[in-house]
């Protein structure tokens, strides 16, 4: 049995890692299978659920280091004079719009 066909019975960990949406984490361990194939001395099953459980690990840092992230702009912003935050703004706005195509939409679709 090839690692893509295995993904299927570790759905159950995936479901239980990420609390029921564990199509990203089953795709993410398909991807690594397909790029990086494991050893064929080895047993797929325990490669792919260690590809599932680092993938969820990775997440859940990349996750917290992005509250923590978050957290300090709330801060930063609340000793922020709101005449200075307008003026902010305003040059954002017009870095924004100054960008050349497709990198102007990109960002537009990304973060408004």
């Amino acid at each position: 049995m090839n690692a893509v066909e295995e993904l299927a019975g570790l759905r159950g960990l995936a479901r239980a890692l990420a609390h029921g949406d564990a199509d990203d984490l089953l795709q993410d361990a398909a991807v690594a299978a397909l790029e990086h194939p494991p050893d064929t001395d080895r047993s797929v099953k325990p490669w792919l659920a260690t590809v599932i459980l680092n993938r969820w690990r990775m997440n859940r840092r990349s996750e917290a280091r992005r509250r923590v992230r978050e957290q300090a702009i709330d801060v930063e912003a609340e000793h922020v004079d709101p005449l200075e935050r307008a003026r902010l703004l305003q040059r954002l706005s017009d870095a924004l719009v100054a960008l050349d195509e497709p990198f102007r939409s990109t960002v537009i679709a990304r973060y408004l």
